[in-house]
Formats: structure tokens, C-alpha cells, sequence
């Protein structure tokens, strides 16, 4: 029932997030007077319909994406263009006949193709804008509202036995217990506080445990413990050692190191960030984000070989709005705060709208970098053109690219069932 609930959160949070996507295209679209004849949240099927004045308002089936449809996204053919000819010509041509059926001839002033270079922009940029501004929202309520989970210095948990390398942060189950660590034969229980090491202050759990990882394993150490109550004990104790796993930057195991080992996790408190967080940590998700979109095409080659073997999945690699979804319903089932279950939550869509963003600028169609792309060159050529006193070239024939919108189109179609494919045989799920 709560992996239910988890889906759920998640799909409306996303149909918000393509809501206020496709929002920023039309408001502007429609303050600048052109003519919006279709606002759709979702791909597929329509399951809602409802009309008001010259738009119809749809939420379909699959939320996947969504769109407007603006009269006249693509002009007539110019006069000065020379004829398409070959195997596109007449893609092209049914296409630009398609966004031109609408236009009835005292509607042609309200047609996207006739709005300036500037308010084409807008319409484009504000859509991405939008992504970016809800991953703002969202990480306002984390940082500031909700808050972060930060160690306390008290002891929060006590790991009974010394774990193995095959259980190297003591989560699994233990069967038996040959050896108990250092921490449950002192008495040590969750609420205690460590007051110093071997005679060295402790002040914060950071302190503490760069105090413990510079003592020798099995050199005896006296250690002052105080309870909730305030009260002082000394017990001495020699730390065990445990080796674990080291793991680089992208998560991909680099061998094993021994450590000394107490036996004990922290408690973690909630605490709330400052204003000034925030773009901190959107800066440095987008810096992330843009990384992962840059190395996409490794990353979809590298996921396509996996699928035809029988390594474990790169938890880092590339994940579909369904692998995101099950992600979602594993942290509403998870045994977690309720508190921390709504933070991750909404990290995931805070992150799923700052890569819908940088994703969107992409300079190719169907994208909305790639109308964006087109605008500059138009208001490059006609101001070129105005200083070599040559008269107005007209807007540039954007169907005239659909080679390149369907190939682009096919591309990202491909990658994306690739992955959703991916999340359905070889799931990534949450590490605890």
C-alpha cells in the first residue's frame, strides 16, 4: 500500500512539474497574442478533455512529457527558398501544411512564425524556466522548510557484532555472534554521548570520529561515556578492526582498506539551512547534472552492453521516469521518518526539473533549445542583413530541419525505451 502511495506522490509531483513545464509556454504564448489550440500534460490517450475559449485542455495517459500546439510554428515556404526536393519534400510539406490548417487568414498576425525574436524567446525559454524555478521551490522547502538529517553526537545506534567485509556497515543479518564489538562489551547504548578518547575532547561526531580512526586497533584506550542523565563513566576498551570497501567518485568499487572499529552509528537530528543554501545546492546538482547529460551517450552505450550481460547495473547510470517511480514507492515502503521519506521524495523531482532544464536547452529539435536556436539565427541573419542593406530574409524555415527533428526525435525515442526497458529487467533500487 505504500509503494502505492509512493507512485502516486510521484506521478502528480511529475505532472505538476510538465504541468508548469508547458504552463511557461503558453502564458507567454498567449500574452503575446498567439493562438494556443492545444495544452496537453502526458503523451497517449486522453483521459481528461475540457475546452475553454480557443484552447482544449488535455491530461493523457502517460506522463512522459507534454506540449502546446501554437498556430503556425512553421512559416510558408519563401519565395527566395529554393524548393525542397527528394526523399523530405513531401514530410515537410504535409508538416507545414499540418501547423498552417489553423490559420484562418485574419488569424495569420497570431501565428508563431510572425511573432518578433524576442517573444519567440520567451515562449521558448520560459517552459525550461519553469523547471528551473519549481527545483528552486522544491529545494527552499528541503533546505529551509524541512531541513537536512546532521549528526548530533549522541550515540544512535549500537552495532552488536563486528561485521564482515560481505556485511561492511553491519546492515544485514547476523547470524550468531563470534565476536561483539568494542561498544556493546562497554555498555554502551543509543542516547550516550562520547565526552573524550584516550583523553582528546570529542566534541561532535566529525571530531569523534577522526579521534577513533587515528587510534591503533587493538590498543586499549579509556574512553568517557555520558548518559542522558548527564552522568560520567570511564571504561577502557581496545578497538576492533573491520575492512570495507573503498568506491570512487562514480560509485564503482576500487578495492578494500582496514579501519579501526567502535561499533557505533550516529543519532541524526533535523536542521534547517539558511537562504543562501540554496542556490549552493542547485549549483552544485545543475553542475552534477550537466556532467551526467554530457556523458549520456557513454552512458546509454555502456547500459545497452550490460543488458546483454550479467554484471550488476551502474547505480549511477542513466534512470527513466519508471525507475525514478519505483525508486519513489522503495522510499515510501522503506522504514524511514515520515519527514525523511517526503525529503527524498522531493529531491528526486527537484533533480528530475533541473535536468529537464539543462535537458531542454540542447540546441536540437524537437527541443526547446532548438527553437531557441533557430530564433538567434534569424535575428542574426536579419540584423546581417539590415547592415549590408539587403532586404529582410524572412523567418527561417524551421521544416525544413524535420530530417533532423525526426532523426533527433527517433534518437531520443530509442534511448529513452532503452532505459525504461532497463528499469523493468534490471532495476536500480535504493542502497538501504
Amino acid at each position: 500500500m505504500l509503494e502505492l502511495v509512493g507512485i502516486v506522490a510521484f506521478v502528480l509531483l511529475v505532472g505538476i512539474s510538465i504541468g508548469l513545464h508547458e504552463l511557461g509556454h503558453m502564458l507567454p504564448a498567449k500574452r503575446f497574442g498567439i493562438k494556443v489550440i492545444d495544452y496537453s500534460i502526458g503523451m497517449g490517450p486522453t483521459v481528461f478533455r475540457r475546452t475553454r475559449g480557443e484552447t482544449t485542455y488535455n491530461i493523457r495517459l502517460l506522463p512522459v512529457g507534454g506540449f502546446i500546439r501554437m498556430i503556425g510554428m512553421y512559416p510558408p515556404a519563401h519565395p527566395s527558398n529554393k524548393p525542397v526536393r527528394g526523399r523530405w519534400a513531401e514530410e515537410i510539406e504535409q508538416a507545414r501544411a499540418a501547423t498552417l490548417e489553423d490559420v484562418t487568414p485574419d488569424e495569420e498576425h497570431r501565428t508563431f512564425y510572425r511573432a518578433s525574436v524576442p517573444k519567440r524567446l520567451v515562449i521558448m525559454m520560459a517552459g525550461p524556466a519553469m523547471n528551473l524555478f519549481l527545483a528552486a521551490i522544491l529545494f527552499a522547502i528541503i533546505l529551509v522548510g524541512l531541513g537536512i538529517p546532521q549528526p548530533s553526537g549522541n550515540v544512535g545506534t549500537v552495532i552488536p557484532c563486528v561485521p564482515t567485509l560481505s556485511d561492511p556497515a553491519g546492515k544485514g543479518t547476523i547470524v550468531g555472534c563470534e565476536l561483539a564489538t568494542p561498544a556493546a562489551r562497554a555498555g554502551i547504548t543509543p542516547g550516550d554521548r562520547i565526552v573524550s578518547v584516550d583523553g582528546k575532547p570529542t566534541s561532535d561526531w566529525i571530531e569523534l570520529i577522526d579521534t577513533l580512526a587515528a587510534v591503533p586497533a587493538g590498543q586499549t584506550i579509556d574512553v568517557v561515556i555520558e548518559n542522558q542523565r548527564e552522568r560520567q563513566r570511564t571504561v577502557s576498551l581496545a578497538l576492533a578492526e573491520i575492512e570495507y570497501e573503498t568506491f570512487d567518485d562514480s560509485g564503482k568499487p576500487t578495492g578494500t582498506r582496514t579501519r579501526p572499529f567502535l561499533g557505533i552509528g550516529p543519532e541524526y537530528v533535523w536542521v534547517t539551512q539558511g537562504w543562501s543554501s540554496v542556490p549552493t545546492a542547485m549549483w552544485d546538482l545543475t553542475s552534477r547534472s550537466a556532467a551526467a547529460l554530457a556523458a549520456f551517450p557513454q552512458k546509454i552505450y555502456e547500459l545497452a552492453l550490460n543488458l546483454v550481460s550479467n554484471e550488476e547495473r551502474d547505480p549511477t547510470g542513466p534512470v527513466s521516469v519508471v525507475g525514478v517511480g519505483r525508486i519513489s514507492a522503495e522510499i515510501a515502503a522503506s522504514d524511514m521518518a515520515f519527514r525523511a521519506k517526503v525529503v527524498e521524495t522531493l529531491s528526486l523531482v527537484a533533480g528530475l526539473n533541473l535536468f529537464l532544464f539543462l535537458f531542454n536547452l540542447l540546441p536540437i529539435l524537437p527541443l526547446d533549445g532548438g527553437h531557441v536556436a533557430a530564433a538567434l539565427y534569424e535575428g542574426a541573419r536579419r540584423r546581417w542583413s539590415a547592415l549590408r542593406g539587403k532586404p529582410d530574409p524572412g523567418p527561417v524555415d524551421v521544416a525544413r530541419l524535420l530530417p533532423v527533428t525526426y532523426i533527433a526525435s527517433a534518437i531520443i525515442l530509442t534511448a529513452g525505451v532503452l532505459v525504461i526497458f532497463a528499469d523493468i529487467i534490471k532495476p536500480i533500487s535504493l542502497p538501504y
